[in-house]
């Protein structure tokens, strides 16, 4: 199955993928990223389908 992730083009990943699990893939820590889908922060274990357009944004934390 094919999702659009802005900045980096269409990835394909396996049907029945989550978020977490793309996350997973561009290995990138799923505690470092929030993931934006239809201008709304979405939960690691959300579902993906055939088109989905997701923006992975970094996570920058300290002190």
């Amino acid at each position: 199955m094919k999702v659009h992730v802005q900045g980096l083009g269409t990835m394909d990943i396996p049907q029945d993928s989550l978020v977490s699990d793309l996350v997973a893939s561009m290995d990138k820590h799923l505690d470092s990223v929030i993931v934006i889908m239809e201008s709304k922060p979405v939960p690691l274990d959300t579902p993906l389908k055939e088109g989905d357009t997701l923006r992975v944004l970094s996570v920058v934390s300290g002190g």
